[in-house]
């Protein structure tokens, strides 16, 4: 059940963010289809990093966590789609995808220095 979950959890935010590449989102400071990828981007690497760091064996004990984790980007989705029916200049849905974009892979780089720091930690 909790394998399932996990993989369809990346199917579900996959497909979500190429969903929105068809509504022909604002250009704000970059084109939206780059601020869809980073988006699908950091949603893809922030589970990663943890389970990597774990199958590499830098990591017993299972990280998670950070600035946007699975919750946090879930919310941000709905608030996305919800102000897109709102909005449909769909002005507000980008600044949302640039929210998620940036935090996801902030998050992820936060799990990455976590890791780091916490095999510092063990090897002195």
């Amino acid at each position: 059940g909790a394998f399932l979950d996990t993989i369809f959890d990346r199917y579900i935010e996959a497909g979500f963010f190429i969903a929105v590449l068809f509504l022909g989102l604002p250009e704000i400071i970059w084109p939206a289809e780059f601020w869809i990828v980073l988006a699908l981007f950091g949603a893809s690497v922030t589970p990663y990093v943890p389970a990597a760091a774990q199958q590499k064996g830098y990591m017993d004990e299972q990280l998670r966590g950070g600035i946007m984790s699975r919750g946090e980007r879930v919310i941000f989705m709905f608030v996305a789609l919800f102000l897109a029916i709102i909005y449909p200049d769909y002005i507000y849905t980008t600044y949302v995808i640039i929210i998620l974009a940036i935090f996801s892979n902030l998050s992820a780089i936060q799990r990455f220095a976590t890791i780091i720091i916490k095999n510092k930690e063990n090897c002195n």
